[in-house]
C-alpha cells in the first residue's frame, strides 16, 4: 500500500468520527501519521477520541503534531 500522505498530503479532515467507519477511519491515518481533523458534534466522544490519537502518537514520539483545539470555526462546521 502507497503511503497515504505521499497520495494524499500530511492532513485529513474525517467527519462523523464519534463512532463506526469514521471513528476507524480516523484511527488508521493516525497510525498513517496523516494529521486528523476530527469533527463530530459529540464533545465527549471527541475528547476521548483526541486523547487516544494523542496517546499513540506520544507513544511513536510525534509529540509536536499533537494538538486539540477548537474555535468558531469547529462550531460552524458542526452546524
Amino acid at each position: 500500500m502507497k503511503d497515504l500522505r505521499v497520495v494524499h498530503g500530511d492532513y485529513a479532515v474525517v467527519k462523523g468520527a464519534s463512532s463506526g467507519i469514521g471513528e476507524q477511519f480516523a484511527r488508521h491515518l493516525n497510525s498513517a501519521r496523516v494529521n486528523v481533523v476530527l469533527v463530530l458534534r459529540r464533545k465527549d466522544r471527541l475528547e476521548a477520541l483526541a486523547a487516544e490519537l494523542c496517546r499513540a502518537q506520544f507513544a511513536r514520539g510525534l509529540r509536536d503534531r499533537c494538538r486539540s483545539t477548537c474555535s468558531a470555526g469547529c462550531s460552524a462546521a458542526l452546524s
